[in-house]
C-alpha cells in the first residue's frame, strides 16, 4: 500500500467514491501567449498598467491574515471591468 493509500485508510477515506480527472497535456513545441508582469513597487505597476494597451487584462491579489486566505481577481475588457471574483 502507497504512503497515500495509508494516509487515507488511516482518515477513513474511501477511495471509491474518489474522482481522477486527468491531466492535460501539451505539446513541447507550445507556448505561452499570456505576458505576466509583476512590477516591484505600486508606482512602477500604476506606470505600467496606465501604459499598457492590451484589450484585456486580469489583476489578481492573494494574502493570508490570521489563519485566513483571501483571493481576488479584476479581469478588464477595455476600460470596464467584465468580471470581479473574491473568494475570502
Amino acid at each position: 500500500m502507497s504512503p497515500l493509500y495509508e494516509i487515507l485508510d488511516l482518515a477513513k477515506i474511501h477511495t471509491n467514491k474518489i474522482e481522477t480527472i486527468g491531466t492535460g497535456t501539451k505539446a513541447s513545441t507550445w507556448r505561452n501567449k499570456v505576458k505576466t508582469v509583476i512590477a516591484p513597487t505600486r508606482e512602477d505597476t500604476i506606470q505600467f498598467a496606465n501604459n499598457d494597451e492590451s484589450d484585456i487584462k486580469i489583476y489578481m491579489d492573494g494574502s493570508s491574515h490570521d489563519g485566513g486566505v483571501g483571493a481576488a481577481a479584476v479581469l478588464t475588457q477595455g476600460i470596464c471591468p467584465a468580471r470581479i471574483t473574491r473568494h475570502l
